[in-house]
Parts: C-alpha cells; structure tokens; sequence
C-alpha cells in the first residue's frame, strides 16, 4: 500500500515540476487543529472528545495551453482517540493521507471544470491499513462576489480483504459556496452525501456538512475556523454516530497573485477531495 501511494505521490510531484514551466505556479499551505464531540448507539464510538491535527498542501499551474491547468494536492490527518475497544487498550486513534491531482479546463473568469484522480491511505484501529482509490468530475461556477461549485465521484478500497472492516464502494456528491463578505474575508459552506458500505454488505450512508470562515490577516497569511458536522449509520445493525468538529487553521500562499485578496484568488482554489478521513478512520469500528 505504502509503495503504491508513494509511486503516485512521486508522480504528481514529476509531473508539476515538468508544467511549472508553462506558467507561474500557486502553492496555498494549511496546518489545522480541531477538537470533537461524538454520540452514537455503537459503545466503540459512543461518548468519545477527540482531537485532530493535519496539513494540506495545493500546487497549481497552468499548462501551455492557458485554458488548461493541473493541481496536485498532498493532505494528512491524525485523529486521536476516536474509538474505544472494548477489553482492548482503551482509546486509539487513526492517521490518513494521500494526494490528489485535478486536471481543469478554465473558460475565462466564468467557470471551470475538471476531473480529479486521488490515491488515500489510513492507518486505522484494530491495526487496519486501508488503501483507497478516488476518481470523480468537478466544476466551479464563478459570482460576483464568489463561487458555488460541485463535485461527484466515487471512491474504494485497493486491499483484497473480503470482508473489510471500513468504508467500501463509496459513491459521493458534494456541493458548495463560496461567498466574500469583503475582499478578504470569506465565508464557506460545503455538504457532502456519501453511500457506502461496511463489512462487504452493511450500506453505510454518511453525510457531513462544514462552514468555515477565512480573513486574510497577513499580506500572504490567512487564519480560518471551521465546524463540520458528520452523520453515518450502519443500516443493517440499526447503528449510528454524530461527531461535531470544530477547527482552527492558518493557511499561506505563495506564487502568482499570491499578494492579492482572498477574492482575486478564488478561481484557482482547489476542491480537495471529500473529507472523509474521519469517516474512513470511524468505519473500522462501525460494524
């Protein structure tokens, strides 16, 4: 799993460093620290308060061709104390990561549309090491003072395991604005809705649903709080769990219009990928 990733990794990396001499490239950096609540009829993620910690990191540049673009992504996550084992060690945690590349068609300052290819690993509880493969269409509808946009795809596991304790064959549809009550000042909204399964055959539906509020306090440096609402159920076992996040980020740019508002930025955002990695990490013991 560890090789396939990296070996994807590395090529995303090749392949900005060959397209960065088309055009001037943009890197937008976030480092972020969270802490939850979950609640739930499952007594391995019952009654739980855990922390999280992560980076992003999004390279863009544009190709020779000016209506075309690629951005490669890298992200973490660690989540600490998420689910607790019964007659086990107590609470334990999970790490994912991953990258992901966006391949983008931009018709002036209207709109853009993409695909999008990720690769994502998880160390999770139980000692699981999950490996996921990610593939989806996106596009982004510029406003005035802003932005809605979409994304749909699908996402599995790589691994052979027959019967996996964690999230498989998982379709998903996301949906967002982005709107900028001042030119640096932005507010989010983003919902998701997933359907997956647990355990081969369990449907495991999940939605989540974020806000987030970013000002540019810096010439090049933003900070940002978010809360994000996470809902999953295992149907067959009449199980369910809420987790409720709250997060607080800085995030940096460099490159390109870098030095510019958060708005005269807005067009080369990245869309990430789904944030499921909490989800993915809850999914070992939510069976």
């Amino acid at each position: 799993m560890n090789k396939k990733l990296m070996a994807a990794l590395l090529a995303g990396s090749a392949l900005t460093a060959t397209t960065a001499m088309a055009g001037e490239v943009k890197f937008t950096g976030d480092l972020y620290f969270g802490a939850g609540s979950q609640t739930g009829t499952d007594g391995n993620v019952d009654d739980l308060d855990p922390i999280f910690f992560g980076g992003k990191g999004s390279l863009y540049s544009p190709l020779d061709n000016p209506k075309l673009s690629v951005t490669v992504d890298l992200f973490a996550e660690h989540g600490d104390g998420i689910v607790d084992l019964f007659g086990g060690p107590g609470e334990q945690d999970y790490t994912t990561f991953g990258g992901a590349a966006h391949f983008t068609y931009t018709q002036g300052k209207r709109y853009s549309l993409g695909l999008v290819g990720a690769l994502i690993g998880a160390e999770a509880p139980d000692d699981e090491d999950p490996a996921y493969y990610l593939f989806g269409a996106e596009g982004k509808f510029m406003l005035d003072r802003g932005s809605v946009w979409g994304q749909v795809g699908y996402f599995d596991t790589m691994d052979e395991d027959g019967f996996p304790d964690f999230l498989t064959e998982t379709s998903f549809a996301r949906v967002g604005v982005n709107y900028y009550l001042e030119d640096n000042l932005k507010l989010a909204a983003e919902a998701g809705f997933y359907d997956g399964l647990v355990e081969d055959t369990d449907p495991a539906p999940f939605s989540i649903y974020r806000l987030e509020l970013e000002h540019q306090t810096f010439e090049q440096v933003s900070l940002y709080a978010a809360y994000q609402y996470l809902s999953m159920d295992n149907t067959d076992e009449d199980d369910n769990v809420q987790s409720n996040t709250f997060n607080v980020g800085l995030r940096f740019r460099y490159g390109e219009n870098a030095a510019g508002s958060l708005m005269s930025n807005e067009q080369t955002n990245s869309l990430g990928v789904p944030p499921v990695l909490h989800a993915i990490g809850l999914s070992n013991r939510f069976d």
